[in-house]
C-alpha cells in the first residue's frame, strides 16, 4: 500500500512539473520572439480591435521595426485580416476605416508582402515611427 501512495505522489509531482513546461508550439514562439529581439525588432504584448466582432479585442504580440528615417510625409495605415467579402480591400485584408485604400503608397509591395504572412498574423501597420505586424495569441483570444 505504501508503494502505491509513493508512486501516486511522484506521479502527481511529475504531472504538475510537465504541465508547467511550455509546449513545442510555445517553445517555437519564444524562440521567434527572441530572434526578433536580437534582430532589433520591438516585441510587445498588446491587444487590437477585432473588426469582425465590434467591441471585442484580440490579444496579440506586436513585432515592430522602428523606422530610422521617419519620413514626415509617409501615410499611416493599418490592415486587418478579415473573412468578410464585403469588407475586403486586398485579398483577405481590409484597411482601417480611417484611411482610404487610394491614399496608401506602394500598394503593390504591400499586397505581395501580406500574401507571404502566416495565418496567425491578424494585422499589419505602418506609420511615421514604425512598421509592424500583429500575431494573435490563440489561448488569450476573446470572443
Amino acid at each position: 500500500m505504501t508503494t502505491v501512495i509513493i508512486i501516486a505522489v511522484i506521479a502527481l509531482i511529475l504531472g504538475s512539473m510537465l504541465w508547467i513546461l511550455p509546449s513545442p508550439r510555445e517553445r517555437r514562439q519564444m524562440l521567434l520572439r527572441k530572434k526578433a529581439l536580437d534582430k532589433g525588432l520591438n516585441v510587445q504584448l498588446t491587444k487590437i480591435k477585432d473588426i469582425s466582432y465590434p467591441g471585442k479585442f484580440l490579444h496579440c504580440v506586436a513585432y515592430r521595426l522602428l523606422d530610422q528615417d521617419q519620413i514626415k510625409e509617409k501615410n499611416a495605415w493599418k490592415l486587418f485580416r478579415t473573412n468578410e467579402d464585403w469588407r475586403m480591400d486586398i485579398d483577405g485584408w481590409t484597411f482601417d476605416k480611417s484611411i482610404a485604400k487610394e491614399d496608401v503608397q506602394d500598394l503593390e509591395t504591400i499586397t505581395e508582402t501580406i500574401a507571404r504572412l502566416p495565418d496567425d498574423c491578424v494585422a499589419v501597420e505602418s506609420n511615421k515611427v514604425c512598421t509592424g505586424i500583429y500575431d494573435v495569441l490563440r489561448k488569450l483570444q476573446t470572443r
